[in-house]
């Protein structure tokens, strides 16, 4: 008998299988909420019949629509079956929700498509073709959230969709408060106080993906964070930075393409390195975590003529501004054991 789950995730893989469902999985595990992702079965599975049971054995059906999901004729063929169980609720005395989600693509387009019945896909019959635009018509007017992955962050729009599935499976309204109240009063905290954690990033590289993920993982854990968010668009370091740095417990930097063309991040590197040195006032043991998000270690410590990282050329900067720091700044931060990341991969 397979075990019953809490969520169904349908989503077409090569889309968003290694952002979005990967992080939304994630966070509804770390909630005690079980989730069927196609990618987890274990060998010797037979998929379709694994596929259907989980889907009739699930509470909560998330789609995610997203540009190359109707190409999909197993996508569409769950849109239809988890339509089919919404429909016929004799069938099984669970209580069902449908979620569904608009990634990279307008709810408008694809319930336009579902109108036209407009899938060009060869060997599908017409009758399987309206059996299709029917349930995805039917999920679309359900709809309302929607993740753009070039403007959005993806943990904090996740959550959105996590607090709607734990709110219907607790049957506590009070769940909703909660969780938005608990990241609110993290966001919230007072330099003053200190933080356990120092995020060092490039907004445009990394702040939608990877540190919205580690930033909400961290909250979520209890753990505080200053990821300087709302003033990543400064050029330059500033007295509230540098207090957050010094009252900061561990510092996590994201060395990405554009990290060494930003002058606000070389100087955050630099002084959290230069409380690291033997020399330095500070008594407190510090941990720094690199980690290296589509550049390569060694791009950081030898810092190629090829390389976005030569020399640190920041715009308008000179050698007496900080060059020479900074390059040994990320040259001893290169030799820290941390973590790579290649975002093609992900």
């Amino acid at each position: 008998m397979s075990p019953y789950y809490d969520v169904f995730i349908c989503h077409r893989g090569p889309d968003t299988k290694r952002n979005l469902v990967s992080v939304l999985s994630g966070m509804l595990s770390c909630k005690g909420i079980t989730s069927f992702v196609d990618y987890e079965m274990p060998a010797g599975s037979v998929v379709n019949r694994a596929i259907e049971e989980a889907i009739k054995r699930s509470s909560v059906h998330i789609v995610i629509f997203s540009p190359e999901f109707e190409k999909s004729t197993w996508c569409l063929d769950e849109v239809d079956q988890i339509m089919n169980i919404q429909s016929s609720p004799g069938t099984s005395n669970i209580p069902r929700k449908v979620i569904p989600i608009f990634c990279d693509v307008q709810r408008s387009e694809v319930l336009q498509r579902a109108v036209d019945s407009a899938y060009n896909l060869k060997r599908s019959s017409t009758k399987k073709v309206k059996r299709w635009a029917k349930a995805v018509e039917s999920v679309c007017e359900l709809g309302r959230f929607e993740y753009n992955s070039q403007t959005m962050c993806q943990w904090e729009n996740c959550q959105e969709v996590v607090v709607e599935v734990e709110a219907f499976i607790k049957k506590e309204a009070r769940a909703c408060s909660s969780l938005s109240n608990q990241y609110r009063s993290h966001q919230g905290r007072n330099p003053a106080q200190g933080y356990d954690v120092f995020i060092c990033y490039v907004g445009e590289d990394t702040k939608r993906n990877m540190v919205s993920v580690l930033r909400g993982r961290l909250h979520s854990m209890g753990i505080t964070c200053f990821d300087n968010y709302n003033m990543n668009h400064e050029p330059e370091i500033n007295p509230h930075i540098e207090e957050a740095i010094k009252k900061s417990k561990a510092f996590v930097i994201f060395f990405s393409k554009n990290f060494a063309s930003s002058k606000r991040c070389l100087e955050e590197a630099k002084l959290i390195m230069n409380m690291q040195w033997p020399w330095s006032t500070s008594s407190t043991t510090r941990k720094v975590i690199p980690i290296f998000y589509d550049v390569h270690p060694y791009e950081v410590r030898h810092q190629p003529e090829n390389s976005e990282y030569h020399k640190c050329s920041v715009t308008g900067s000179t050698v007496q501004e900080g060059d020479q720091s900074w390059s040994k700044s990320l040259y001893e931060l290169s030799k820290i054991k941390g973590f790579e990341f290649r975002s093609e991969n992900m």
